[in-house]
């Protein structure tokens, strides 16, 4: 076995250990410290209460005023059956508000409220925290050459298929 993982809480994602095989291969160190990664995200994002996308909605909604339900699921990517299903738990909590377009009554418009900002901002400051932990062998250096790596990857994979890489987050 390349490589063993070792079950985590729901406090603290799982260890992973890795093999000397795998360092000849990035792709598989990619694929292992994506699910590390997720893991951990998901884990800081449900003491909020919240899931990655819903997180990434209340920060599209924090940069526009107000946007259509439409709209929304249309740039973030999201089928609008999907959309309702993360958007419900959000205003049912008042984080965001729906209401009726005055112009068009079909059109519904989201928008972010004050409590749904407090969340947003918590909710990035756990990110940032899990991040922290998982870059802390890096050098401030090291931590932007990997964002820029990451980012020819994600452009390259974006070129090739058409589609924004966080789509699936």
């Amino acid at each position: 076995m390349a490589y063993a993982v070792r079950m985590g809480t729901p406090d603290a994602p799982p260890q992973v250990e890795l093999d000397e095989s795998l360092v000849g291969h990035p792709i598989l160190l990619l694929v292992m410290l994506g699910q590390h990664t997720t893991q951990g995200v998901r884990a800081a994002l449900s003491r909020h209460g919240l899931k990655p996308r819903q997180v990434q909605i209340l920060g599209f909604l924090a940069q526009h005023e107000q946007v259509g339900q439409r709209e929304l699921g249309d740039t973030l990517a999201i089928d609008h059956s999907i959309l309702v299903t993360m958007l419900n738990p959000l205003e049912s909590e008042g984080l965001i508000e729906r209401r009726r377009s005055y112009s068009d009554r079909r059109r519904h418009v989201v928008t972010l409220t004050p409590a749904g900002a407090r969340r947003h901002a918590e909710a990035l400051a756990s990110i940032d925290s899990a991040e922290q932990e998982l870059l802390a062998r890096l050098s401030p250096a090291d931590r932007d050459r990997l964002s820029e790596l990451l980012a020819v990857l994600a452009a390259g994979i974006q070129a090739q298929s058409g589609n924004d890489v966080c789509e699936t987050i």
